[in-house]
């Protein structure tokens, strides 16, 4: 009985293993795909938690400013963060869900709009959650993450119920509940690919949660005029150069300009010269910038690096010599080493040689002319006035270097007219300075009718209500020998109106009422003057010389006399006329 028994319980093993054997391999294969899936979705979920950091933000002082979330981008440490989280800061950190830590290097672009900020940082191999092509659209089934206090995050099924577009990138909302604590943690599709930035909501009973499209980041970048931008200057955190050279030093030039920042300005500067190292922009400006500071020696080794990197040595000899040239127009400069107006030339005149352009030329030119090498610099001006680089500044230039080498009036003027040519009519302000020269020097060489005219083309250029009382005077002068008396007489009023109780400008009062003949009134103003300056001898002059013309002889020689008392020797031939 137990030995049928046992053979029962055999057969029916048999039986059961055969039976099983035959669906084997069916077994195997759900076996397979189940190892397969679990792991898999583990591993989404674990790359997502790598990819999501905590953002860090401090201030001035290092003390924490606010906390948030962000997420890698890229392989190489880059991340986006919301933008009000980094706003004001001065430094940032991020930490992944293990809790290492990596430093934020560079500001690479943000949007206020967007409240959005892309940014580096010192992870050379990041874990990166891979970007959707595509935005999602209406209905669409979501994964997004909520806030679990000390324990992190929790992954939350959502669904999106609108996707409206706005300059080409779609703005999502989702059907979960808002929490502004996740804001800047992505927002995934069912394929795990990130399609959005979950945002901060506004609304009051936060029934809704919204989210920016990923393809923002697209957008985010920084040029030249970015040193302008007050969205990016808002984060104290240095601020990754453009990718192209003259944005880049467009950059630089902008950011040394409007920032007050010099040490934001230095590491620009030093990031330059890290990305290009063969321009010599990066070299020249720090040099600058050093020595701008006195920091000679840290200049001089700026420019030691330029001469040995860059591949454009003119361009380092050139701005070489406007260095130096700028430090010897200072009067407190003291010279460092040889660093004098002679190597300023010297340094342009190597620019030239390498690369004969006008712009160089002229430096020549400023470096002869500061020398006082008058005739040398007037040949150089000259040279660069017979090139297409001539303009109003060059033939200002040869003027002047004329002007102080022989005084060719013929010359001088036809300079002067050939800068003002430069300019279309009606002038506009920039041909104010050159209007200014060209009036007092026609003043100088007597053509004092031309002069008053281009004092009163000057005056309605710049406004009266802009000019002062010198400038009226020098006006009513050139007015007064071109025999334009009316213009004389208001140009003097504008001076008293300014300053009314003026010696000379009482005294020139008087003197235009004596040329048109009104001599009780260059009597009433000359006694006026005398009263403000008992020993002035041009008071008495005038007086002298208009009761002279009146007939009255007496008294013209009581005040004639006493102006030569004062010492106006120039009343002699008055007196001998009167005798």
């Amino acid at each position: 009985m137990h030995k049928n028994y046992f053979n029962c319980k055999r057969s029916i093993f048999s039986y059961i293993m055969k039976k099983s054997f035959r669906y084997f391999p069916t077994c195997l294969t759900l076996l397979a795909i189940l190892l397969l899936t679990v792991p898999a979705s583990a591993a989404k979920n674990n790359a997502t938690d790598k990819a999501i950091v905590k953002v860090l933000t401090y201030d001035a002082q290092d003390k924490p400013l606010q906390t948030g979330y962000g997420f890698f981008l890229s392989q190489k440490g880059e991340a986006i963060a919301p933008y009000t989280l980094l706003k004001d800061a001065c430094r940032a950190e991020v930490k992944d869900s293990k809790g290492k830590t990596w430093k934020v290097m560079r500001i690479q672009g943000a949007s206020d709009i967007y409240d959005v900020v892309k940014f580096s940082t010192d992870c050379k191999e990041s874990p990166a959650l891979p970007l959707a092509q595509q935005p999602a659209t209406k209905g669409a089934q979501v994964t997004r993450y909520l806030s679990n206090g000390d324990k992190g995050l929790t992954p939350l099924s959502a669904q999106i119920t609108e996707a409206k577009k706005y300059d080409n990138l779609t703005y999502y909302t989702l059907t979960s509940k808002a929490d502004n604590a996740t804001a800047g943690t992505p927002l995934l599709d069912d394929k795990g690919q990130v399609i959005g930035i979950m945002q901060k909501s506004a609304d009051k009973d936060l029934t809704k949660s919204y989210a920016a499209d990923v393809a923002v980041v697209q957008f985010l970048s920084t040029s030249g005029l970015s040193a302008g931008q007050s969205v990016l200057q808002s984060i104290h955190i240095p601020k990754q150069l453009p990718a192209d050279t003259l944005q880049a030093a467009t950059y630089l030039y902008l950011l040394q300009t409007n920032s007050s920042d010099s040490t934001a300005y230095l590491t620009a500067l030093e990031d330059f010269k890290q990305i290009f190292p063969q321009k010599a922009t990066g070299y020249v400006e720090h040099a600058a910038f050093a020595a701008s500071r006195q920091q000679f020696a840290q200049a001089e080794t700026e420019y030691e690096a330029a001469f040995q990197h860059a591949d454009n040595q003119a361009e380092v000899h050139y701005n070489f010599s406007k260095l130096l040239y700028r430090l010897n127009m200072y009067k407190s400069y003291q010279t460092y080493k040889d660093w004098t107006l002679e190597k300023a030339l010297n340094e342009a005149q190597q620019a030239y040689e390498i690369m004969p352009m006008p712009l160089y030329q002229l430096q020549i030119g400023d470096c002869q002319f500061a020398l006082k090498q008058y005739d040398a610099a007037f040949q150089t001006y000259q040279a660069v006035n017979a090139s297409d680089f001539r303009s109003e500044k060059t033939f200002f230039y040869a003027a002047r270097a004329r002007e102080l080498m022989d005084d060719d009036s013929t010359v001088v003027l036809a300079l002067m007219d050939s800068a003002m040519f430069r300019f279309p009519e009606p002038y506009s302000s920039e041909a104010g300075p050159y209007l200014l020269q060209r009036a007092q020097l026609r003043y100088k060489y007597g053509q004092y009718r031309k002069s008053a005219l281009d004092f009163d083309a000057y005056e309605k250029l710049i406004g009266s209500h802009n000019l002062n009382d010198n400038f009226f005077y020098m006006k009513e002068q050139a007015d007064l020998a071109a025999h334009i008396y009316p213009w004389a007489m208001s140009d003097i009023e504008k001076c008293l109106s300014i300053r009314p109780n003026d010696y000379l400008y009482i005294v020139e009062k008087a003197i235009v009422h004596l040329h048109v003949g009104d001599y009780e009134e260059a009597i009433y103003e000359a006694q006026r003057a005398a009263k403000i300056d008992s020993k002035g001898a041009d008071a008495y002059k005038v007086i002298g010389i208009a009761y002279g013309q009146q007939g009255n002889k007496t008294e013209a020689l009581k005040y004639l006399n006493q102006a030569k008392t004062l010492g106006d020797p120039q009343v002699d031939e008055w007196i001998e006329k009167l005798k």
